[in-house]
């Protein structure tokens, strides 16, 4: 119930703040290819959020983390194939350096918060689950590109024209925000919180929106940069992203160091001097 309470909000959230840009205007998809594309993507988009939250149930936290970690590499063989982009040896060390900092640091970070990682039952089904996710999470960057840009023959692949940023969330999270929001209402699932939550229902329904707009606005201007960048270059940036957000916790709250976080920072080091390297 709580976590396709939390979807809905996210969704709504990342509807609500390309609305606000768009001057209040929704430009609906008037072409069965272009829903067609709007509805692949808001698919890819939940099961890409969705699967790795219902994986947590299967699989302990820093088992996600790990695999949530390495999308940057799939985004960037996923990216070759849609818009043809080709990219050297040293572009994929460099990638994969990067995806192990993250590891590092997300795992070290994580580990003390779960209850117990040795008593967690690492099933196929769970590791099914994140793959799957993974892979919908490298392929919505570069479906997203191909829907605004004009820069490659791809760039009317999906939904037969150009769009903006404002319009591809819109819709997208619109189609995603009907859909959750009636498969809630038919079960009930509004009540059902405000019952598991009787001391501050309203609270914590604030606390969901409050979540949704503050996603809204990130994936509002980590969108710009995939348009503007391309998907590789956002995904990279969102894993930097991570990265220094914990960095920053150590910061503004003093924890102990570990090996990990060491091998971490090795990790970025080495990345940015080998994709420095003209060869």
């Amino acid at each position: 119930v709580v976590s396709t309470c939390v979807t809905f909000s996210q969704f709504l959230g990342c509807f609500i703040i390309p609305f606000i840009r768009n001057g209040f205007i929704i430009n609906l998809p008037n072409t069965y290819k272009s829903l067609f594309g709007y509805i692949l993507l808001s698919g890819l988009v939940y099961c890409a959020t969705g699967l790795a939250t219902l994986s947590v149930a299967y699989v302990s936290y820093p088992t996600k983390i790990i695999f949530k970690s390495t999308k940057l590499v799939p985004t960037m063989i996923i990216s070759s194939i849609i818009t043809k982009k080709t990219y050297k040896s040293k572009d994929y060390i460099a990638a994969l350096l990067l995806c192990g900092s993250a590891i590092c640091y997300s795992y070290s970070n994580n580990q003390s918060n779960i209850l117990d990682i040795r008593s967690s039952n690492i099933e196929l089904f769970g590791v099914c689950l994140l793959i799957l996710s993974v892979l919908c999470d490298a392929v919505v960057p570069n479906i997203q590109q191909a829907m605004m840009t004009t820069t490659t023959e791809s760039s009317k692949l999906v939904t037969g024209s150009v769009i903006s940023p404002e319009d591809m969330m819109i819709n997208t999270n619109l189609i995603g925000l009907l859909v959750v929001g009636l498969y809630m209402a038919y079960n009930n699932y509004i009540f059902t919180l405000i019952q598991q939550s009787p001391d501050r229902p309203i609270q914590f329904i604030l606390h969901l929106l409050s979540t949704g707009l503050c996603l809204g606005i990130a994936v509002s201007c980590y969108t710009h940069i995939i348009k503007r960048s391309g998907s590789v270059v956002a995904v990279t940036i969102a894993t930097l992203r991570k990265i220094v957000t914990i960095l920053l916790s150590y910061i503004v709250f003093p924890k102990p160091l570990s090996i990990l976080h060491l091998i971490g920072a090795l990790c970025v080091v080495i990345g940015m001097i080998i994709e420095s390297f003209r060869f």
